[in-house]
C-alpha cells in the first residue's frame, strides 16, 4: 500500500466557487500561470500531508462526530492580498475569531487521531483562497501583486461544512464531506445574509 496525500479545506458554495475560479481563468491567462487552477477552490484548513490510506478509517469517523458538535459561522472574503516571500497572491479572509478557533480545534483533533509531523509545524494560519502562486514568472509576480491587490473583492458565506480531499496522482477529489451540528443555525445565517 502506497502512501496517498489528503487535505481538510472549506470550500465556498457553487455560486461564490464559479466567479472565483474566473477570477483565477482571467489571473492564469493574463500571467500565463496554471498552477493555482490544479486545486478547487477552498480555503486550507490542513494542509496537504501524506499517509496511508488506511488512515481515512482512521480519520473519517473522528471528524465526522466532531462536526456534529461545530455551529455553522459566517466567513467575510474582502479584497486581494499575496504573499511576497513565496510568490502568491490571493483573494484575503477578514479576521475572524471563529475561523480562527474552528481551525484551532480541528488541528488538535486531527493530530489527537493522526500525528503528522508536518501538521504539528502548521501553527500560523493564515486563512485565503489562491488565485495564483508556484509558477507566476518572477519577473511579473511585483507586476501581478500591485494589480491585484488594488482591485476589490467582498463576498460573505456561511461555513456550515469542510471536506477531506485526496489525491488521485493527477487531481485533488472529494472525499468526504462534514456537515457541521446544527444546520438549521447554519440556515438562518444564510437567510441573514440573503
Amino acid at each position: 500500500m502506497r502512501p496517498t496525500i489528503y487535505m481538510l479545506a472549506i470550500m465556498p458554495p457553487p455560486e461564490l466557487t464559479k466567479d472565483i475560479e474566473q477570477i483565477r481563468f482571467e489571473f492564469a491567462d493574463k500571467y500565463n500561470c496554471k498552477a493555482a487552477l490544479k486545486p478547487p477552490v477552498h480555503i486550507t484548513l490542513i494542509p496537504p500531508y501524506k499517509t496511508l490510506p488506511d488512515s481515512e478509517e482512521k480519520i473519517v469517523p473522528v471528524m465526522e462526530q466532531w462536526a456534529v458538535t461545530q455551529i455553522p459561522f459566517p466567513v467575510t472574503l474582502q479584497n486581494y492580498s499575496a504573499f511576497k516571500n513565496n510568490g502568491v497572491v490571493f483573494i484575503d479572509v477578514l479576521s475572524n475569531d471563529l475561523l480562527q478557533s474552528f481551525q484551532r480545534e480541528l488541528r488538535g483533533k486531527f493530530l489527537e487521531v493522526l500525528p503528522m509531523p508536518e501538521v504539528k509545524r502548521f501553527t500560523s494560519f493564515h486563512p485565503h483562497l489562491t488565485i495564483g502562486y508556484r509558477d507566476i514568472p518572477k519577473d511579473v509576480f511585483k507586476q501581478a501583486a500591485e494589480e491585484y491587490t488594488a482591485r476589490s473583492f467582498f463576498a460573505t458565506f456561511i461555513v456550515d461544512r469542510f471536506y477531506l480531499w485526496r489525491h488521485d496522482g493527477k487531481q485533488w477529489q472529494v472525499l468526504h464531506s462534514f456537515a457541521m451540528g446544527n444546520i438549521s443555525v447554519g440556515e438562518r445565517f444564510r437567510e441573514s445574509f440573503d
